[in-house]
């Protein structure tokens, strides 16, 4: 016959023959229906069945009771005969023929006991038995809660015999999947946790037996006061030493290494949270709700913020493990001690997530966006792929588009811990990935400490930019409640002391902590370990939390505070090679001080490597190192580097060059920090390079002095200068290039102070000492000359045309710019010569300001066009910004002010993304004299004046008149006419001072023009400045600058009614704009002619 099917193992659930449910709304009918289902066949007397349900009413309201839900049942189970509810007297039971109950099949499998049917019994096990069911009834919870623990029992043990079978059958993936639900039965079975760590070995999964240690060492500590037996931690030293000859990258995969996808290398290991999560319920539901919409393709970013220890990162990790099961997890971190490493925190959410060892993601990208990822992740390199570009903007498009690539194969939790310590390129790459995420399945989350703020002003301005943004989520974490306070201490404290005992010391953690949940952690850990006491008066803390974990190493035993303060001296995560090798320390020592300092929870596992479990431990545990001592474990750390990854020295270059540096090792701190600079300056993060490059320079002035060292000083200085004039810093580059050229005339090296001559050149041009650039390129010229050196010689000519450019003789700068344009054709093309951009397109971007100048608008635009090709065919983003900038001056010039604009956005954004800061002031000038032109002068001063502070602040005086001219036709246009005439008389001055006369030919017809604005107009005063302008320009060949003070005449003199030499004048200016091809312009004297 068919039967109806009873499920009693997770819940409860009838279904009859046909799959439908049994219809029993009532739930003591229910509860009747499970009673007898667990014995079918067995007959209970109806007076046991109605005290079971109905003990607390009188017999006779139970009787009647029983006899109506009786009733229930058969109307509800199928009519069968005989009848699905057998009857007989005073006794009822359940037709055994009628119904299939898992209950009893479950049994029948466990009795039977071979591994098949153990293996069915487990897959019955769906979960406790009636799980969740209640019913208003003492005797039937009584007997519920004892038929739950019978059959629980009995699970326990078929899984138990079900994974010896297993495990000795060699059935690993089925061993693990069985241990971890015998686990999820009974945390407690430590001889389980060891099997599950055997296992995940066995499997290679050793991260996962490492973790599987840290999970058996809190249960066992949280619920029974108690630590692993001393098999259990034998185990775990002995996976610790297991590969140990032959460990992982610490930083990643090595170059070149290829795996397949397997479900375990999806996501990084996720640290198991050591303390519950109390107090931020709201906030994890927040959390929580960002991710659901990510889940459904909106993008979110969400920022935690808080005082150092308030909980941010364990708030994270919660998120972290929902992102793991449903997700792609991206886990990375910034670090005090790697703030100088470009990208930090973005390589260590790569590499956590080790997305670069899978070629079906990186396949998403075309080649030459994995050539720019193998800038930050070198292992990501193959053979075939197109040198990178060392352009910040391609770099960060690469990264999107990646992150594009791998949000289409799952949602993406991209998560980047301490973001106040991150360098400037990785918060800059945070705003640019955070702004495009909105309509992509990712989620950004962000944490970082309020109370660093003031000292990360990038950050500052990154996350007001974000705050702005619809789908930014801001989250600031405050101390915790008393109440929370109170429930954080109970819960650590388990069962390790009495209740009255828990009472008093979380009363006394209030006190000290202040709600702050690391505080309480150390503070209830310090009582556990016994470094601080209990008293009739209460529990005696520390007054400072430093105190606190000091007394904690104290406590630790000698080979595991050596561990702990090599350690604090790595600084970072690190592997368990790295630390044993550096700490000096045999296998079996060290293993045992690092199971130790996991089960004292001073580390904690990251995957197969460690961490400290706060970075305030890790501080206390360095500030305890003497000098002595702390340079030889320095000088112990890098040689273990050097000794442990041979072949992927360059991942390490800054880690090398810092710890040879603390160990006052200085040949090799000089060559690792010389490389770290080098390598920041090819990920345009200048400002690391800088730093580098004088930590280098500080490293070698501890050598002895040699010609070899004397050359070295001289190099390092030029590779300062190039980071410099990135950024815009002149007043440090000459210093350093001064002291480049003492060195290279104590030597007597010609090439070397040949490209003094060039770098030199260059400082006094952007110093407005053009003469002085004038000096030192030619000497630069004389002596590439002598040498033969061909790229000296194109630098050299580049460098003249630049000083005479600005000295306004633009015929002869355009005859030395011409040299090079004629030079560099071919291969020479993408040449750099030494030089931060490539000659041949500089040389054409300052070709076309010349040619602008004079008028010869049609050649200038013919060579902007060849630049642009030739730009886009090489993508070298300093010479493009600058043909940006001097194409958008073509247009200005020509009058085409929209076009001006985009191509000057153009070279901003490019500035700006690639840290060229010694553009963005020219650029920002030139559109805000484009907003007035355009009728908006209150939006044009601002940006202006900020622009020329800027340049001051910079020692930027170059050009600087022109800019000035500029602010004060800005004035000019806002009616603020005294104003314009002292910017002019300022422009006028500086121009004669710096000898550049066409910029003081356009001050002067600036002149002219706002004076004949005043009321009523001074004509005479107007005409004067205009004329001496038009001597001056037609002197130095300024045809454009000669054709608008004509105009500018004309318009005066037609407002003074003298028409017919007003006509006079116009109709030079109109010859002059029709020869220049100038159709703008020209309707601009024909508008005035009309009038």
């Amino acid at each position: 016959m068919s039967r109806v099917s009873v499920a009693l193992l997770g819940g409860f659930q009838a279904r009859l023959p046909s799959s439908l449910p049994v219809s029993l709304p009532a739930r003591k009918a229910q509860a009747l229906l499970a009673y007898l289902a667990l014995r079918p066949g067995q007959a209970y007397s109806r007076e046991k069945l109605a005290t079971i349900l109905w003990g607390e009413a009188g017999n006779e309201q139970a009787m009647s009771s029983l006899r109506q839900t009786l009733s229930t049942l058969r109307h509800a189970l199928p009519a069968t005969k005989p009848g699905s509810l057998l009857t007989e007297g005073t006794t009822v039971a359940l037709n055994p023929a009628a119904v299939e109950v898992d209950v009893v099949a479950f049994e029948e499998r466990v009795a039977e006991g071979t591994p098949e049917a153990l293996e069915q019994a487990a897959a019955l096990y769906r979960g406790d038995f009636l799980d969740g069911f209640a019913v208003k009834a003492a005797f039937f919870e009584e007997w519920l809660v004892a038929e739950r623990e019978r059959i629980r029992t009995l699970a326990l043990a078929a899984l138990t015999r079900l994974l010896a079978h297993q495990e000795k059958a060699v059935q690993t993936e089925l061993a693990i999947q069985t241990a971890v639900r015998l686990l999820a039965l009974d945390p407690l079975q430590e001889a389980v946790h060891r099997t599950l760590m055997r296992l995940y070995s066995r499997q290679g999964r050793r991260a996962g037996a490492l973790r599987q240690y840290q999970i058996c060492l809190g249960v066992l500590q949280q619920e029974l006061g108690a630590e692993p037996e001393s098999e259990t931690k034998q185990l775990y030293r002995d996976l610790l030493r297991r590969d140990a000859a032959t460990p992982p990258t610490p930083a990643g995969h090595a170059r070149g290494t290829r795996r397949h996808r397997t479900a375990s290398r999806l996501h990084p290991a996720v640290p198991t949270p050591e303390t519950p999560l109390i107090g931020r319920e709201a906030e994890l539901a927040r959390l929580r709700q960002a991710f659901e919409e990510v889940r459904q393709g909106r993008g979110r970013v969400a920022l935690i913020v808080g005082e150092d220890g308030i909980g941010k990162s364990r708030l994270l990790l919660t998120l972290a493990a929902d992102v793991a099961n449903s997700g792609r997890l991206l886990l990375g971190r910034a670090y005090e001690t790697e703030q100088i490493l470009p990208f930090g925190p973005w390589v260590d959410a790569f590499r956590s997530g080790q997305v670069t060892a899978e070629l079906e993601l990186l396949s998403v990208l075309p080649a030459h966006s994995r050539a720019e990822l193998a800038r930050l992740l070198p292992e990501a390199d193959m053979p075939g792929l197109p040198p990178s570009t060392h352009d910040a903007r391609r770099l960060f498009e690469s990264v999107w588009h990646f992150i594009e690539g791998l949000a289409a194969m799952a949602p993406v939790g991209l998560m980047l811990e301490d973001m106040h310590w991150a360098d400037e390129m990785s918060l800059r790459l945070l705003a640019f990935v955070a702004r495009r995420i909105r309509e992509a399945p990712v989620l950004i989350l962000v944490t970082a400490r309020e109370e660093e703020f003031a000292g990360a002003p990038v950050l500052r301005h990154v996350l007001e930019e974000l705050l702005r943004e619809p789908h930014f989520l801001h989250i600031a974490l405050s101390s915790l409640s008393h109440g929370d306070t109170v429930a954080l201490v109970r819960a650590l404290a388990g069962a390790g002391l009495a209740g009255a005992a828990v009472a008093r010391l979380a009363e006394e953690v209030w006190a000290v902590s202040e709600g702050n949940p690391f505080v309480v952690v150390e503070a209830v850990r310090a009582i556990q370990e016994g470094t601080a006491s209990a008293g009739p008066t209460g529990v005696r803390l520390p007054e400072r939390v430093r105190e606190i974990i000091a007394r904690r190493l104290e406590r630790l035993h000698k080979q595991s505070r050596q561990l702990v303060l090599v350690a604090a001296v790595i600084g970072r995560e690190f592997d368990f090679a790295l630390l044993q090798r550096a700490a000096g320390l045999a296998e079996g020592d060290s293993a045992e001080g690092v199971e130790e300092l996991v089960r004292r929870r001073v580390l904690h596992g990251v995957g197969e490597r460690f961490e400290f479990t706060h970075d305030r431990i890790r501080a206390v545990a360095y500030a305890q190192l003497l000098p002595p001592r702390r340079k030889l474990f320095h000088r112990q750390v890098a040689e273990a580097i050097e000794a442990l990854y041979p072949d992927n020295l360059e991942l390490h270059t800054a880690a090398l060059g810092l710890h040879y540096r603390e160990a006052e090792v200085w040949p090799k701190a000089l060559t690792y920090l010389r490389r770290a600079g080098a390598q920041a300056a090819d990920r345009s993060a200048h400002r690391k390079a800088v730093a580098w490059f004088e930590q280098a320079l500080e490293a070698l002035a501890n050598l002895p002095e040699s010609r070899d060292t004397i050359e070295q000083a001289i190099d390092l200085r030029f590779d300062l200068r190039n980071a410099l004039l990135q950024l815009g810093d002149l007043s440090r580059l000459l210093m350093r290039l001064r002291e480049a050229e003492a060195l290279a005339v104590r030597l007597d090296d010609q090439r070397r102070l040949g490209r003094v001559s060039s770098f030199m050149a260059v400082c006094f041009f952007q110093m407005g000492d053009h003469d002085g650039a004038i000096r030192f390129a030619e000497r630069g010229l004389a002596i590439a000359r002598a040498c033969g050196d061909f790229g000296l010689e194109v630098q050299m000519n580049f460098r003249l045309g630049l000083a005479y450019h600005a000295l306004g003789e633009y015929r002869r700068a355009i005859d030395i710019l011409k040299r090079n344009v004629n030079l560099l054709t071919g291969a020479r093309v993408s040449e750099r010569y030494g030089m931060a951009g490539l000659p041949a397109l500089l040389s054409r971007a300052w070709l076309i300001s010349c040619l602008a100048e004079i008028g010869e608008f049609v050649d200038a635009t013919t060579l902007a066009r060849e630049g642009f090709a030739i730009a886009d065919a090489i993508d070298q983003r300093w010479s493009l910004a600058w043909l940006c900038f001097h194409a958008g001056l073509l247009h200005l010039r020509k009058g085409d002010h929209p076009q001006a604009a985009t191509l000057l956005k153009r070279g901003l954004e490019v500035c700006r993304l690639g840290e060229i800061g010694l553009l963005v002031p020219w650029f920002e000038s030139a559109l805000g004299y484009i907003d007035a032109l355009s009728g908006r002068a209150s939006e044009a001063q601002p940006r202006l004046e900020q622009a020329i502070d800027r340049l001051a602040a910079m020692g930027y005086s170059t050009w600087k008149p022109l800019l000035i001219t500029w602010l004060a036709e800005v004035a000019d246009a806002a009616g603020r006419i005294d104003d314009a005439i002292r910017h002019l008389s300022r422009a006028r001055e500086l121009a004669q001072v710096q000898k550049e006369r066409g910029h003081e030919a356009w001050a002067l017809r600036a002149m002219g023009e706002v004076i004949s604005h005043r009321a009523p107009a001074e004509g005479e005063e107007a005409d004067r400045y205009y004329s001496q302008a038009v001597a001056l320009a037609q002197e130095l060949g300024m045809r454009p600058l000669v054709a608008h003070c004509h105009l500018g005449l004309g318009e005066l003199l037609r407002r003074a009614g003298r028409w017919e030499l007003a006509k006079e004048h116009l109709a030079i200016a109109t010859k002059l704009f029709w020869d220049m091809d100038t159709p703008l312009w020209l309707a601009r004297v024909e508008a005035v002619l009309a009038s």
